[in-house]
């Protein structure tokens, strides 16, 4: 097994064996590996997808330095453009990097994505400290994210052109704990922060037609 995620040069190998039912929570642990696996971490990419209407997601996340745990969601189709991304889309409902107390939720699109990305970064000083819950309310014409019910960022195309808006299919939902990487490990790896968990209470969609 090699590292898997070479896209953003992280060093974490995506186990099975990190994913866990514990106490009725799904529990995600990232920890230090060996050989050609310096870390070792969980990754849930769901089958189940979600579109027009409510997700929600309540847990926690951990905090450490070279740690990046992120909720986000992809779609399961290139049905706009050349490339499966960014053309067809990319939502981060959070990612936490530098053991930082800031939420940052992000939309990637063929227009804006990488460094050229629309979001925002929400100072929350509680964001490693217990359960909080992250939401997305889907429309057809905007995305609205939430953190423990308060609105922290809408994203509204300025067009309708699939390159500016190409979030007309169906998203599945992901949940990891990567290593290191571009943006996560640009201040270095605390191993001493391992093993790091993610912890969730619960993941709800409702679907609504909007």
């Amino acid at each position: 097994m090699k590292p898997q995620g070479a896209a953003n040069n992280e060093k974490q190998c995506y186990s099975p064996k990190m994913v866990q039912i514990v106490n009725h929570r799904l529990v995600l642990t990232a920890t230090i590996g060996g050989g050609d696996c310096p870390y070792v971490s969980g990754k849930i990419h769901s089958k189940r997808t979600v579109s027009y209407g409510h997700f929600e997601i309540r847990g926690q996340i951990p905090g450490g330095v070279g740690l990046w745990p992120a909720l986000w969601l992809l779609p399961k189709k290139t049905i706009y453009g050349t490339k499966f991304w960014p053309d067809n889309g990319e939502i981060d409902l959070m990612e936490a990097v530098f053991n930082e107390p800031v939420l940052h939720t992000t939309v990637h699109t063929h227009n804006h994505y990488g460094g050229n990305s629309i979001g925002i970064g929400t100072s929350e000083a509680t964001l490693y400290s217990g359960d909080h819950t992250y939401a997305l309310d889907w429309h057809h014409d905007r995305l609205e994210f939430y953190f423990d019910g308060q609105l922290v960022f809408t994203y509204r195309p300025s067009s309708t052109d699939w390159r500016d808006w190409p979030f007309t299919q169906p998203f599945a939902p992901i949940l990891n704990i990567a290593v290191g990487g571009d943006w996560g490990g640009q201040k270095g790896i605390d191993n001493s922060a391992l093993p790091a968990q993610m912890s969730i209470g619960y993941i709800s969609y409702t679907p609504h037609d909007w």
